[in-house]
């Protein structure tokens, strides 16, 4: 390590001259380069952004240059997927990909702020203010680098200074947001010469009890979370590097006879790929999955003819849905089948009523069909997470992060009734004539209208993931093995599990309680209070369980779906996916 940076001072008269050193601060070297980086217009950057555990990691990467600043190109990738993207202005380029031409769609998005204006004059670009007091080294040449000033602050938990910034609202303070971090570090390496900003690299440690949903990322019990921010500048070459817009390709035709389909629909305009580096923001309409949409229908009878309409009604049917707009269909819980959702935001529940299927998921995303296979997004109105869905009382109603809850009675329109309280909801059901919600740290509400609601406690902090009314009862089901009960939904009991894993889900069918959660963890009961273990046969985490048509059907991580026709003895099925299943339901 060399000597602190210094700065030289002369002094000349008539006869002598006189040279003095002064060293300079952390704080000095960094203003300098904030008075730099503002006033430049012909450089090249590198946005990179990373989500890493121990056993998951994405990572999304954006380039550009400021000559032409509404002009970017990038990749995300995640496990088992990697996609690439262009935005000019308002319009975003998609592709997966895959080996050989790739095929791109477009669609029209929100211009996001380029990770550049962090520093320009009148924006909020304190990330080169955050009153670093840390030695400064200098770094000598190795002749890719120039030699350049290091600073570190070596790690740190005051947050006071960086949690006024754009970026930190960016990463923490949206509602897909991974939870609140424990500390942060961040390294400066400034040119020497010229004092500009070569690279940034800040970085977030968020402890495993803070993360707000483990199981999104795909975590184990007790992984932590690194949120890291890289931000690199380079001289543009002699040629600006151009980013021109793709060659479109034509979607395929099912049939000679039916139109192109169209690309899939969206709720409502797709963030910019730089808006947010939550993993579950996937800057892209397409699905992950490889999966056709359907060819359209074309009907035998002639246009004057009457053709008799097929009520979804008259078909039972599972429907299981997850990770990255996963659904999949099946009749009797043993033949599955991959449906095109037209998303790839996270589902996380469903309910069916009204003859409509309405699935539920991230980034207030909402999706309606007549028959499992044809899906349409609708807008719900919010951009918050939504964790399940019923239909009761003649009412669709969803219920999300910070206390989100909307309503519908036809699936198609939503109307948001705050509950009032910003806590996180995970589940929702009524019986009884009353509404019942939970979710994190032990909260319970209700309300006899669906629109004014109440407060209500059982004594316990424990995240609340479902809640169910059946056989007269009201049953909630929590981490560490938790389960409440009540009789009318304001005053609850805790009841033994005999278990400590996480439940995420629970189900009545056939005169018994069913709920499932990490490991594999089945239990039963015939009346909620004494509970009684099952093998599942499976290690993997389940994560929801429905009855119907005289059969048990749980899913869980990597795709695994097992039946029972007694809750007793459990049969391993073939789903044919990988992506983690979050919720399945039924319809009779």
């Amino acid at each position: 390590m060399d000597a602190p940076p210094s700065e030289v001072v002369s002094t000349a008269s008539s006869t002598s001259e006189s040279t003095t050193t002064r060293t300079l601060t952390a704080q000095e070297i960094i203003d300098k380069s904030k008075t730099v980086m503002s006033q430049l217009r012909e450089y090249w950057y590198l946005d990179e952004k990373i989500i890493k555990a121990p056993s998951y990691e994405m990572k999304f990467t954006e380039s550009g240059n400021f000559q032409s600043p509404d002009k970017a190109a990038g990749s995300l990738k995640v496990p088992g997927e990697s996609l690439s993207f262009i935005t000019i202005g308002k319009t975003c380029y998609v592709a997966e990909d895959e080996p050989g031409e790739q095929e791109w769609s477009e669609f029209e998005c929100a211009e996001g702020t380029r990770a550049y204006e962090q520093f320009l004059p009148g924006k909020n670009n304190s990330l080169l203010d955050l009153g670093i007091t840390a030695t400064p080294e200098l770094i000598e040449s190795d002749g890719d680098r120039p030699t350049a000033y290091f600073i570190d602050n070596g790690g740190s938990t005051d947050f006071s200074r960086i949690e006024g910034t754009d970026l930190w609202a960016e990463l923490f303070l949206g509602g897909d947001a991974p939870g609140m971090p424990e500390r942060f570090r961040i390294q400066y390496w400034i040119n020497a010469e010229n004092f500009r900003l070569q690279t940034l690299v800040l970085s977030f440690y968020i402890a495993p009890e803070a993360i707000e949903d483990p199981e999104s990322f795909g975590l184990e019990e007790g992984d932590p979370l690194e949120v890291i921010w890289v931000l690199e500048f380079r001289p543009l070459a002699e040629e600006v590097p151009e980013i021109k817009p793709p060659v479109i390709s034509a979607m395929p035709t099912p049939a000679p006879a039916a139109a192109a389909p169209t690309a899939p629909p969206t709720a409502r305009p797709a963030a910019t790929p730089a808006a947010t580096p939550a993993a579950t923001a996937t800057p892209t309409p397409t699905p992950t999955a490889t999966v056709t949409p359907a060819p359209a229908r074309t009907a035998t009878a002639s246009p004057t003819e009457e053709v008799a309409e097929i009520k979804l009604s008259a078909v039972p049917l599972f429907i299981a849905v997850g990770e990255q707009g996963t659904i999949l269909t099946s009749s009797d819980g043993t033949t599955w089948t991959e449906q095109y959702s037209g998303t790839t935001q996270w589902l996380r529940g469903g309910a069916y009523g009204n003859s409509t299927l309405v699935v539920v998921g991230f980034l207030g995303t909402i999706l309606t069909s007549l028959d499992g296979t044809d899906w349409t997004i609708r807008d719900s109105g919010i951009f918050h997470d939504l964790g399940n869905v019923t239909y009761k009382n003649s009412t669709f109603m969803a219920v999300g992060r910070y206390g989100r809850i909307v309503t519908s009675s036809d699936g198609t329109t939503w109307t948001e009734q705050y509950s009032g309280f910003p806590k996180h909801l995970w589940g929702v059901t009524y019986g009884n004539n009353i509404w019942v919600t939970a979710g994190d740290d032990g909260t319970i509400f209700t309300s006899s209208d669906g629109t004014d609601w109440f407060n209500r406690t059982a004594g316990i902090t424990e995240e609340l993931n479902e809640v169910i009314y059946a056989n007269n009862t009201f049953v909630i089901f929590g981490n560490n093995g938790t389960i409440l009960t009540s009789l009318d939904g304001i005053d609850w009991n805790v009841r033994d599990s005999g278990t400590f894993n996480n439940l995420p889900a629970g189900t009545y069918g056939n005169g018994t309680f069913v709920a499932v959660g990490r490991n594999g963890t089945i239990i039963t009961s015939t009346d909620a209070v004494t509970w009684t273990s099952r093998t599942s046969g499976t290690s993997e985490h389940l994560r929801g369980v429905s009855y119907g048509n005289g059969t048990f059907v749980a899913t869980g991580m990597e795709g695994g779906i097992i039946t029972s026709t007694d809750a007793v003895t459990w049969t391993s099925r073939t789903s044919g996916t990988s992506e983690h299943l979050r919720r399945v339901v039924y319809k009779e």
